[in-house]
């Protein structure tokens, strides 16, 4: 919900001034105060060296500080060289630490209602949802002559996978961890229903798309639709290998579009760099040091 907000604002960052009071955050106060699941990095003036993004890697023993850039170099920077100049104070920046796709989903009710969007019923839809989807998938399955499940097979076990499974007690939890595994799964029934039928492989790769953007381990589900397009029905595709090369590269069309995506948003955030040179005060911390 407050990336959603912050996606609003022209920004990738979970800003202090953009927060109002009473919702839970890195910056809060008090009961305000959150400090789960958040990824952030400082930005650490260091007198003749400048500044650089770092996050702090501290040992048995505080003095000296060891920060690790976000290139990977560890450095020991003495208290005494970190600047205390007010114009360039030392600031730490937060973010989401996971990928978008829940937040994507929550912008058209943060334009309505801000901050006051209310992620367990946001969760509690997909999670009801996904009941439908997978009675509509067993019904799809049967149809095909894949199962010989009844009508009432199929309800029961709808209604299993609904109530009798994670799926409900994410959903009343509703928070990013939890939101994001309830759409997991909505993605998750939407991909194998898309692999059912081949005609659609863009819509498959869509689908597959959206499922990486929630949780990146989800990708490793396009191995079902490569498997589909080449041996259908356990036979070799019956247009030949070359048509089912046609839909393996229409189906990674969106996912090669959605993964460089996600790239370009991990850069924006964090990117891979550091100050290009250090000063006499900063020491290069290295493994055989």
């Amino acid at each position: 919900m407050i990336l959603a907000n912050e996606f609003l604002k022209g920004t990738v960052e979970i800003r202090k001034q953009d927060i109002p009071k009473g919702v839970p955050s890195p910056w809060g106060v008090g009961e305000d105060r959150h400090d789960n699941d958040w990824a952030s990095y400082e930005e650490l003036p260091v007198k003749g060296w400048g500044s650089s993004r770092a996050t702090t890697s501290r040992g048995e023993y505080e003095d000296p500080w060891r920060f690790e850039t976000l290139d990977g170099r560890l450095y020991s920077v003495p208290h005494d060289r970190i600047e205390r100049d007010p114009k360039h104070p030392r600031q730490r920046h937060y973010f989401v630490s996971f990928p978008p796709a829940p937040a994507v989903l929550m912008i058209p009710l943060a334009l309505i209602q801000g901050f006051h969007v209310n992620d367990v019923k946001f969760t509690l839809f997909f999670a009801a949802f996904n009941v439908a989807l997978c009675f509509i998938l067993l019904r799809r399955l049967a149809r095909l002559g894949v199962t010989e499940r009844s009508f009432r097979d199929n309800v029961l076990l709808s209604f299993a996978m609904g109530f009798a499974t994670v799926n409900l007690w994410c959903s009343v939890l509703g928070q990013v961890w939890f939101t994001a595994l309830v759409l997991g799964l909505t993605g998750g029934l939407l991909f194998i229903l898309a692999c059912t039928d081949l005609r659609r492989p863009w819509l498959a790769g869509l689908v597959l798309a959206f499922c990486i953007a929630i949780r990146p381990q989800l990708g490793a589900a396009g191995l079902l639709f490569r498997g589909a397009a080449l041996l259908p029905g356990g036979k070799a595709a019956p247009g030949g290998v070359g048509r089912a090369i046609r839909d393996l590269a229409i189906f990674a069309a969106p996912v090669v579009v959605v993964a460089l995506l996600l790239f370009w948003y991990n850069d924006v955030r964090f990117g891979n760099r550091s100050s290009s040179a250090t000063s006499t005060a900063v020491r290069e911390v290295r493994p055989d040091s």
